[in-house]
């Protein structure tokens, strides 16, 4: 039996489970083929199942998520199950839960979201975490040489990207955290406090419905338009695209940084560009790591077997949204984003940020800038006639 003491970050209460780990002998063969999968968004196991077509002898299967109220059997029954599925891998959105899991019975876990956990010796994030997405914030706030900025965020993750801005001591930096589901007189009321102390640079790190709420607004404040306001967005699969692209009738100087470029679609109808492409990241490194190993060597032993693929997954580069490669710790250390500018009669990708440069180089390569300005259209009452009234009336005094 072993003992594992876990400190839970948000009761602040140590949790203990018990567990048996050791539930193969040394004389028992395995043949690990099942990659484990969370659903999440638009990636089922229909999907897997396609993109694993002709990968014999490598099947999929779904784990469902445990609904125990009580952490402790949370843990546990999580624990159970994915001991008993014998999987290969698994793929899927971070939890801790899982996380605490997947590191005991040592079984690769490729997450697509955030991994907050410290000890990840066999969780790798494959998605930009807070740390690069802040820094990236960071080198283009510096590049375009904002001195006071609005950080307008609705979830925790927007305050670590407004204390990363905050390390610049020459910028004013302002957060306007909105609920989740934020009313328009909310969103209002925050530009219009923004606009009184002459604030025009502006960082949005929120959902797709506050994003749209704070363009809808800020547009009837005639604070969209250019110059002098400028905006930048994270928007790493596009999902805001359409939003971004509502206002494309007016001068725009719109940024945005994105794992995906701009125009990229995904190959199959009903999955997103993102989920798509890290969904194809993951699987490339488990199926290569697998059939590498298995061409050559026959591992008995379940635990041994993961450990070699757990090993060769943080060797082996793929490409997908970048080129991926993982450091010690299971996080990308050569991350990409691309910059792309919206001024609202044309879309231009113009540069990028990485995370991995030479010494002394930059992180954020642009390609000169786009040029912002007014766009040249017809006048609206062109070929009419117009009538203007005029009311005199007569003073007081």
């Amino acid at each position: 039996m072993r003992i594992f003491y876990e400190m839970a970050n948000t009761l602040s209460i140590y949790v203990l489970v018990i567990a048996s780990i050791c539930h193969h002998s040394s004389s028992e063969k395995t043949t690990l083929s099942k990659i484990g999968l969370i659903p999440w968004n638009t990636i089922t196991e229909s999907v897997v199942m396609d993109m694993l077509h002709g990968l014999d002898p490598l099947t999929v299967v779904t784990v469902p998520m445990d609904t125990a109220k009580s952490p402790y059997a949370h843990i546990v029954n999580t624990y159970s199950l994915l001991e008993s599925l014998e999987l290969l891998a698994l793929i899927g959105p971070y939890t801790r839960t899982v996380a605490l899991a997947t590191e005991a019975l040592h079984i690769p876990y490729l997450s697509v979201t955030e991994v907050t956990s410290e000890s990840r010796n066999y969780t790798l994030e494959l998605s930009p975490g807070m740390g690069d997405i802040g820094l990236a914030a960071y080198d283009m706030a510096n590049n375009f040489q904002w001195s006071k900025i609005s950080v307008f965020y609705d979830d925790d993750r927007g305050v670590r990207l407004l204390e990363k801005l905050m390390t610049n001591h020459t910028m004013t930096v302002r957060g306007w955290r909105l609920s989740h589901d934020a009313s328009n007189a909310d969103i209002k009321k925050c530009l219009v406090e923004m606009r009184k102390v002459l604030v025009e640079q502006t960082v949005v790190f929120c959902s797709r419905n506050n994003t749209r709420g704070i363009l809808d607004q800020a547009r009837g404040l005639a604070m969209l338009s250019t110059p002098p306001y400028q905006w930048l967005f994270y928007d790493p699969g596009h999902e805001l695209q359409d939003i971004l692209l509502l206002h494309d009738d007016i001068a725009l100087n719109f940024s945005v940084l994105s794992v995906l470029p701009f125009d990229v679609t995904s190959p199959r109808a009903g999955v997103g560009h993102l989920d798509y492409a890290y969904l194809t990241e993951a699987l490339s490194l488990v199926t290569t790591a697998y059939f590498s190993i298995t061409k050559n060597d026959v591992i008995d032993i379940v635990q041994d077997f993961r450990e070699e693929v757990n090993g060769l997954v943080r060797q082996v580069s793929v490409n997908g949204t970048g080129h991926t490669e993982f450091n010690s710790e299971g996080k990308r250390d050569n991350l990409t984003l691309y910059v792309t500018a919206l001024t609202g009669d044309r879309i231009l990708t113009y540069g990028r940020w990485c995370s991995d440069v030479p010494m002394y180089g930059r992180r954020l390569q642009l390609n000169g800038s786009p040029s912002y300005g007014n766009k040249s259209r017809p006048f609206p009452l062109k070929g009419r006639t117009a009538k203007v009234v005029m009311i005199e009336v007569s003073g007081s005094c």
